[in-house]
C-alpha cells in the first residue's frame, strides 16, 4: 500500500516539473523591422531575465503561465503573457520623449526646463573625445563662461578653472568639485623646492607645472559632468560655491547581460613651432668673442666672428634638443547585474612622454561602484576609486632648462654634455648650464596615492518621502623628491641641494537629505528637501632639504652637511544646514527656494554663522502660449543668491 502512494505521488509529479517551457522570439522595430540590441527582458515578479542579442534574438526558461516584460530605451515597454508558447515576436514602438534632464545641486537630478538658473551638462563622451587626460583641459571651449587655462603643455601640467571671472582678489578662485555627491580636492600645491640661495624665483610655482588633483581622475569613468553657475545655482554648497561648482557623475551598473568595454589610444607629439636662427655669426659681440680678465672666453651673446660654412661649428639647439613625445591610454569596463544589485568596474592607464627629454607622467586608475536593492524601499550604494599618478617634471622659469635653452650657442652640441666623471660638460665657464644635463640630472619627481570613495542608502518609507545619506572621503598623499647636483647655476651658491617633501590631505563628508515630493492636484505639486552636512579637511606639509653634497652624485640626505627642516597642519571644519522647496505650477512654471547655514572653523565664535539664501523663477512660455511655429521652445528665467567665503585656518587676530 505504501509502495503504491509512492508511485502516485511520483506519477503526480510529472505535471508539474513539465509546467516550464523554453522561450525563444525576436525583438524589432516597429517601424522599420531593425533588430533591437540589449533588449531587457524580465519575468514579471522575479528577478528571472536576459537580453537580447546583436540580431535581435532571445532564448529563456519560465514558467508556462508567466508574464514576460520587454524594456528598451526610447520604446514603450511590452508585456506578452506566455500561455504556454515557445515562439514569442515581439515589436517596440517609439515611446514618447524622454525629458532633458540635469544633475543640479547636490546632486539632484532635475529636469532641465524647470531651473530658473544657468546650469549646463556635458555628456562623458564629450570629454574621452578630447583626447585630454586632465578632465580641466578637456573643458575648455566646451562651456559658456568658464575659462580654463593650462600651465604648459609638460607631461601632467596642472590647469586652471574660472567661472564667469575672478571672484576673490585675496583667495582662490577655482570652482568646488563635486564627485557622485562629495566634494574632492582640486588643489594645485607648489610646496617648497628652492634652495636657500642661489635662486632668482619668486616661489616654486614658478619653477615646475604641478598637477591639480582633478587630473588624477580617469575621463572615461565620467557619466555627465554639470557646471553650475551662479550664485542661485550654488547656494546649497555655500561659501565654498562662491566660485561655482563643477558636478561629476561617474558610471553605474545596469541590469541585464554583463558588459565589457576596452577603450585604447596611442598618439605622438613633437615640437610645433622651432625659432629660425641666425647663421652669419657665431657668439660674442660687436663682431669679436668677448674675454674675461683671466683670458677665458665669455660664451654668451650671438653676434660674435662671422661664421665660415665647413670650417665653423654650426648646430641647432632646438632641433637637437627636444624629442618625439608619445601619449598612451587603455580603458578596462566590467559592468552588469541584475534587478537587485548592480556593479561597474574599471581600470585606466594613461602614460605619456614629453618633447623634453626624460619629462613623463602617468596614471593608474581603480574603481569599484556598485548598488543593492534590499527592498522596494531600500537600497545601499557606494563606491571605491584608487588613483596612483606622478612622473619626472621638468623645471620651469630661473635658471631653468628652457632659460638654458634660450641662450644655447650654436658653436657647441647641446647632445656633448656629460664628462667621464659624469659632470657637467662646461663650455660657458659656468654662466650657462647645459639643457640636455639638467632633463636628465636635475630632477623633480612626484608620486601620488589618492583614495575617493563613499557609501550611502536611500530610503523611501513613504511614496511621498525619502531620506538619503552619504558619507565620503578623499585622502591623498603626495611625495615629492627635487635633486639639483652640485655645478649648476642654480646649486652654485649651495654646493647642490635636495628636496623631500610630503603633502597630505583629507576630508571627510557626512550629508543627510530629507525629501518631500507631494502632488497636491494635477496643475500643482511642490517638492520639499531638507539637510544636514558635516565636512572636515585635514592637511600636513613635511619639507625637508639638504644642500652641500659630501660625495658628488650620491643623492641622499644623508650625504649632505647643512639641513633644513619645516611642518605645517591644517585642519577645518564646516558644519551646514540646508533646505529648498520648489513649487511646480502646471509642469510650466517653477519658483525655488533655498537656503544654507554655514558655521565655519575658521571664524569667531561669534561671527561664524553664515546664512545664504537664493530665489529662482523659470516660466516655460511655449507651454503657456501658443506661439508661432518658429518658436520651438521659450523660456523666461530670473534668479537671485548670495554666496560668500571664509578665511583659511588661524588667521584669527594676526
Amino acid at each position: 500500500m505504501r509502495l503504491l502512494f509512492t508511485l502516485l505521488l511520483l506519477a503526480g509529479s510529472v505535471p508539474l516539473l513539465a509546467q516550464n517551457v523554453s522561450v525563444s522570439g525576436t525583438v524589432t522595430d516597429a517601424d522599420d523591422g531593425q533588430a533591437l540590441i540589449g533588449v531587457n527582458i524580465l519575468v514579471q515578479g522575479t528577478s528571472t531575465g536576459t537580453v537580447t542579442d546583436l540580431d535581435g534574438k532571445y532564448t529563456i526558461e519560465v514558467p508556462a503561465d508567466a508574464v514576460l516584460q520587454f524594456s528598451y530605451t526610447g520604446y514603450a515597454p511590452v508585456e506578452e503573457a506566455v500561455n504556454g508558447r515557445t515562439t514569442i515576436d515581439v515589436k517596440m514602438s517609439p515611446g514618447t520623449q524622454l525629458k532633458e534632464v540635469v544633475v543640479t545641486g547636490l546632486n539632484i537630478t532635475r529636469e532641465k526646463k524647470a531651473l530658473g538658473y544657468a546650469v549646463q551638462q556635458l555628456d562623458g563622451r564629450e570629454l574621452v573625445a578630447t583626447q585630454q587626460p586632465n578632465i580641466v583641459n578637456a573643458l575648455q571651449g566646451q562651456a559658456a563662461g568658464v575659462l580654463v587655462t593650462s600651465s604648459s603643455g609638460a607631461p601632467g601640467a596642472g590647469a586652471n578653472i574660472l567661472i564667469r571671472g575672478v571672484n576673490s582678489f585675496r583667495g582662490d578662485n577655482q570652482p568646488l568639485f563635486v564627485i557622485d555627491g562629495i566634494p574632492i580636492s582640486n588643489a594645485t600645491v607648489a610646496g617648497n623646492n628652492l634652495p636657500s640661495a642661489g635662486s632668482n624665483a619668486t616661489g616654486s610655482a614658478e619653477q615646475t607645472s604641478f598637477s591639480n588633483r582633478a587630473a588624477d581622475l580617469n575621463p572615461n569613468d565620467i557619466e555627465s559632468l554639470s557646471i553650475l553657475k551662479g550664485a542661485a545655482a550654488t547656494a546649497l554648497y555655500g561659501m565654498r560655491a562662491a566660485n561655482g561648482v563643477i558636478l561629476i557623475t561617474t558610471k553605474k551598473g545596469q541590469a541585464g547581460r554583463t558588459t565589457v568595454s576596452l577603450n585604447t589610444s596611442y598618439g605622438v607629439s613633437d615640437l610645433a613651432k622651432r625659432p629660425a636662427y641666425q647663421t652669419t655669426y657665431r657668439e660674442g659681440r660687436f663682431g669679436r668673442l668677448r674675454f674675461r680678465a683671466n683670458g677665458s672666453p665669455l660664451r654668451f651673446q650671438n653676434f660674435g666672428p662671422k661664421i665660415y660654412p665647413g670650417k665653423t661649428p654650426f648646430f641647432d639647439p632646438i632641433e637637437d634638443f627636444f624629442v618625439t613625445g608619445d601619449q598612451q591610454t587603455h580603458s578596462l569596463s566590467v559592468s552588469g547585474g541584475n534587478e537587485r544589485a548592480t556593479f561597474n568596474s574599471s581600470f585606466g592607464y594613461y602614460n605619456e612622454n614629453g618633447i623634453i627629454p626624460f619629462s613623463n607622467w602617468s596614471r593608474i586608475n581603480g574603481r569599484l561602484a556598485g548598488t543593492i536593492k534590499a527592498s522596494d524601499k531600500l537600497s545601499f550604494n557606494g563606491s571605491v576609486n584608487y588613483i596612483n599618478s606622478g612622473g619626472n617634471r621638468p623645471h620651469s622659469g630661473d635658471k631653468s632648462i628652457m632659460s638654458a635653452l634660450s641662450y644655447h650657442v650654436t658653436s657647441f652640441d647641446i647632445n656633448d654634455y656629460i664628462n667621464p666623471d659624469g659632470s657637467q660638460r662646461d663650455y660657458s665657464g659656468g654662466i650657462i648650464d647645459n639643457p640636455r644635463y639638467l632633463a636628465e640630472f636635475s630632477t623633480y619627481v612626484d608620486d601620488v596615492d589618492r583614495m575617493i570613495g563613499n557609501i550611502g542608502f536611500d530610503y523611501a518609507p513613504l511614496d511621498w518621502m525619502s531620506v538619503k545619506y552619504l558619507a565620503g572621503v578623499d585622502f591623498y598623499k603626495d611625495a615629492r623628491v627635487r635633486t639639483v647636483p652640485a655645478g649648476l647655476d642654480v646649486s652654485s651658491q649651495v654646493g647642490g641641494f635636495l628636496v623631500e617633501e610630503d603633502i597630505l590631505s583629507r576630508e571627510f563628508t557626512s550629508r543627510l537629505i530629507v525629501t518631500f515630493n507631494k502632488q497636491f492636484s494635477e496643475k500643482f505639486g511642490a517638492t520639499f528637501y531638507l539637510g544636514h552636512e558635516l565636512n572636515d579637511r585635514f592637511s600636513e606639509s613635511t619639507n625637508v632639504r639638504g644642500e652641500r653634497f659630501t660625495e658628488p652624485r650620491f643623492y641622499h640626505l644623508s650625504n649632505t652637511e647643512v639641513g633644513f627642516i619645516n611642518n605645517s597642519k591644517s585642519l577645518r571644519r564646516m558644519v551646514s544646514g540646508f533646505g529648498s522647496l520648489t513649487l511646480d505650477f502646471s509642469n510650466a512654471v517653477y519658483l525655488e527656494f533655498t537656503g544654507r547655514n554655514d558655521f565655519s572653523s575658521t571664524l569667531p565664535k561669534a561671527n561664524r554663522s553664515f546664512f545664504y539664501p537664493s530665489a529662482s523663477l523659470s516660466a516655460v512660455v511655449s507651454d503657456l502660449l501658443d506661439l508661432p511655429t518658429f518658436f520651438s521652445f521659450a523660456k523666461l528665467r530670473a534668479s537671485y543668491g548670495q554666496v560668500a567665503i571664509d578665511t583659511d585656518p588661524y588667521l584669527i587676530g594676526s
